[in-house]
């Protein structure tokens, strides 16, 4: 093409144009990214803690039927005592460096009169629920990454150990899922 000067005229963009445009959908890009990691890690830890709170409140309706006012002690105990629950299991952290979630600790199994659930979310946060209190995000110096269960709780209640887990890696025997999760 020739304009009226005798100068060519191109119609088109040039490379730094198409450059700019490209690093400006990359950031774009990578902020949506970031956005949406931080939506679905919140997603994860509200669904882990509106579990523990079912949890928590059909354990207070188990110790009511009790005839001595107990919690259950045990994963058969817990099953029947909390049927019907759901667990959110996409929201947990299920990598290989976890060896238990969902645990639940007792001071004495003699008389349970006091409980904790402990739960890590895919997030990474850790959160636990105890007898009279609300769910609360775990920041103490316990890792729960270990198998060592009963330092896990007695981090939360002391003098407590683990009596049951909703999820451990190692059993080959019923999967890593026990039942009365919704399995």
């Amino acid at each position: 093409m020739t304009n009226s000067r005798g100068r060519r005229h191109y119609t088109g963009f040039t490379i730094v144009e198409l450059l700019i445009v490209i690093v400006v959908i990359a950031i774009l890009a990578a902020i949506t990214i970031a956005a949406y990691n931080g939506v679905q890690d919140r997603a994860n830890d509200s669904s882990v803690q509106a579990d523990l709170r079912t949890i928590s409140k059909k354990f207070e309706l188990a110790r009511v039927d009790d005839a001595n006012a107990y919690y259950p002690t045990n994963n058969a105990t817990i099953a029947a005592a909390i049927p019907g629950v759901k667990v959110a299991k996409s929201s947990y952290a299920t990598t290989p460096d976890v060896a238990y979630n969902l645990l639940f600790c007792w001071p004495s199994t003699a008389t349970p009169r006091d409980y904790a659930l402990l739960a890590t979310s895919k997030s990474g946060k850790r959160f636990y629920i105890r007898t009279t209190g609300a769910v609360t995000e775990y920041t103490g110096a316990v890792s729960w990454a270990d198998a060592n269960i009963s330092a896990m709780c007695g981090s939360v209640i002391a003098g407590s150990s683990a009596s049951g887990a909703g999820y451990s890696s190692g059993d080959t025997a019923t999967g890593p899922w026990r039942s009365w999760t919704g399995a």
